[in-house]
């Protein structure tokens, strides 16, 4: 019965257009077939989708040169209960290049907002790198990173949950910090340090940033990680704050 259940997903995301997955303070399996949606949670699913795709170019002689492009999809789906899913995909492109996901789920009993952002700003001898991603709802969750080169002046903050660390980076790789050591000082519950290390693992058309991090304070240490999944088709997010578990992938 196992292996006929496996054979019956790898057969059904071979004819899909998306697939989401969700673990966090929701658990939600998505999948987007054409015009139909499927949600597996406590109760299956069956809805329509409206997907549309907008791109936006800059023409500069006899060249169309990209500037932004934006996905949008809503779907609602029926069972033993109703869900509403609205998702947004944006990408700029140029000296302001970033990538935004803004996704919000309607439940009866769990509805639940998901944001995940990233943005690089290239200015005459300043540049600034911002990631986020923050899960929204019954259990509210979320992290942060700010690095900015300002004036060659290597400063950051890190936010973990309701924790807010501000610092420095004594060691960094890059114009943009993606690969660095940062040691701050904040609050989180109560006074204390944070450390971090974000390095990157690249196998093939494979990229994993890794950016685990302590958090050091009087009543002891929590320990925590986020990790970032790129390749062909695939996005991944993992993040433990040590206390919570948030866990996204879409292909």
């Amino acid at each position: 019965m196992r292996r006929l259940l496996l054979f019956a997903l790898i057969f059904t995301c071979t004819l899909v257009e998306a697939v989401q997955l969700s673990i966090g303070p929701d658990f939600a399996f998505y999948l987007n077939m054409g015009n139909l949606m499927l949600r597996f949670s406590d109760n299956a699913q069956v809805g329509v989708c409206f997907s549309d795709d907008r791109a936006r170019y800059t023409k500069m002689g006899f060249l169309n040169i990209k500037n932004s492009d934006a996905q949008m999809l809503v779907s609602a789906s029926l069972g033993k209960s109703w869900t509403l899913f609205f998702e947004m995909n944006a990408s700029t492109y140029g000296i302001f290049p970033g990538k935004y996901t803004f996704r919000t789920v309607l439940t009866p009993d769990n509805s639940h907002m998901l944001i995940k952002a990233s943005q690089k700003v290239f200015l005459p001898k300043n540049t600034i790198n911002f990631s986020t991603i923050d899960s929204i709802g019954r259990v509210s969750t979320g992290f942060s990173r700010v690095y900015a080169n300002l004036e060659e002046k290597e400063i950051g903050m890190y936010r973990v949950e309701n924790g807010v660390f501000v610092g420095f980076f004594p060691y960094s790789t890059g114009s943009i910090g993606e690969q660095a050591f940062f040691m701050g000082i904040g609050w989180m519950d109560d006074i204390g340090g944070l450390f971090a290390f974000r390095t990157q693992v690249s196998v093939s058309d494979l990229s994993v940033f890794l950016d685990p991090f302590v958090i050091v304070k009087s009543d002891g240490a929590l320990f925590g990680i986020r990790a970032d999944c790129t390749a062909p088709g695939l996005e991944a997010t993992f993040f433990f704050s040590g206390r919570q578990v948030l866990f996204n992938v879409s292909f």
